[in-house]
């Protein structure tokens, strides 16, 4: 069945009514043209049930607009969506591409602040946001009565002499719906044991986000540096952007349902719209609110994590990396979906 115009529909009563399924949800392959995004492989998908949202295949198959009925809900940084022929790994200028959007991904050797492990330099975030997916590709048709929209494809982060990890991407959605499944799975291809590092790196900006806008975790939460201590008691409000105003950032131990499924969510009640970002702790122990109320740079980050705060020393100081055994792999589930009402 499919919900459409406030009714289910049959596969039948829709063939019906329709000459090409293009009619109601589509995938429709794309290119950038122009600046520094030109050649930059993509997606445009619609799911005819008001979600709108483009998939960029060479910047790891990344989320970069998404829409419910026209109105946004991520957050777009000033670089915009940028090739990875102009990445910049030194230090923190993963910032120089990072274009936000619904999602990036950081990882897979370091996700969090720059650092130094073990006698070797790590990027703000890693490097595989801005690496290309190999073997694209996507699907649109009827599996039983659903109709069922997918993206897949592969990310390396390999070098010689060093670890060789494969993201094996899957994005989901269905005929009707306001919400997305991205499925990833993470394989060590080497013969040792290899840290790994997975962040999603989920951006909501406005008009969801906006003075007034309440972010809804039930979760235990420490903050992190002493400015984010000091707005301790209102990290659940947004405020109107700030001049020059520093993030704050928190760190959250979610508690997950019946079925270990975790939960944030931004809503805006002034016009009855909100985002919901659900994940399976059990695989991400972590989630890491970014709130940023700066001007032209205002988006509250809810990012689920499998990691510790602080980059890759940090993490495995603490003991909260993730570790892959030789030929093993982990799977990680994570929905983003747009309500309203």
């Amino acid at each position: 069945m499919a919900n459409l115009l406030g009714r289910a529909f049959t596969r039948r009563e829709i063939e019906q009514r329709v000459g090409c399924m293009d009619q109601l949800a589509f995938i429709r392959p794309m290119a950038l043209t122009d600046g520094r995004g030109h050649g930059v492989r993509g997606f445009q998908v619609s799911t005819g049930g008001g979600l709108e949202f483009n998939v960029l295949a060479d910047r790891c198959l990344d989320i970069l607009d998404f829409r419910h009925n026209g109105r946004s809900l991520c957050w777009h940084s000033g670089v915009g969506p940028v090739s990875p022929a102009y990445y910049e790994a030194e230090g923190d200028n993963f910032l120089r591409s990072f274009f936000g959007g619904m999602l990036t991904t950081g990882g897979l050797t370091n996700a969090g602040s720059a650092c130094e492990d073990e006698g070797r330099a790590y990027p703000l975030h890693g490097r595989i946001a801005n690496t290309p997916a190999e073997r694209v590709r996507w699907s649109a048709g009827w599996e039983g009565d659903e109709y069922v929209l997918r993206i897949a494809g592969e990310v390396r982060e390999t070098r010689v002499f060093g670890p060789r990890l494969v993201l094996k991407r899957q994005i989901r959605t269905v005929l009707g719906s306001s919400s997305v499944t991205i499925e990833d799975t993470v394989e060590n291809e080497g013969f040792s044991e290899e840290p790994f590092l997975l962040l999603y790196h989920v951006n909501a900006g406005f008009p969801v986000l906006d003075e007034g806008s309440e972010v809804r975790i039930d979760s235990r939460v420490t903050p992190l540096g002493e400015f984010a201590a000091s707005g301790l008691d209102a990290w659940t409000r947004a405020i109107a952007p700030v001049h020059n105003i520093a993030e704050q950032c928190y760190v959250h131990d979610v508690v997950p349902d019946a079925e270990g499924m975790a939960q944030a969510e931004l809503w805006n009640e002034r016009i009855g719209l909100g985002f919901r970002v659900r994940y399976r702790k059990a695989e991400l122990p972590h989630l890491w609110q970014w709130k940023m109320m700066a001007e032209r740079d205002y988006v509250m980050g809810l990012e689920p994590v499998n990691c510790g705060p602080g980059g890759r020393a940090a993490a495995r100081a603490a003991n909260q990396v993730g570790i892959l055994p030789p030929r093993g792999s982990i799977t990680h589930r994570v929905v983003l979906e747009a309500f309203e009402g």
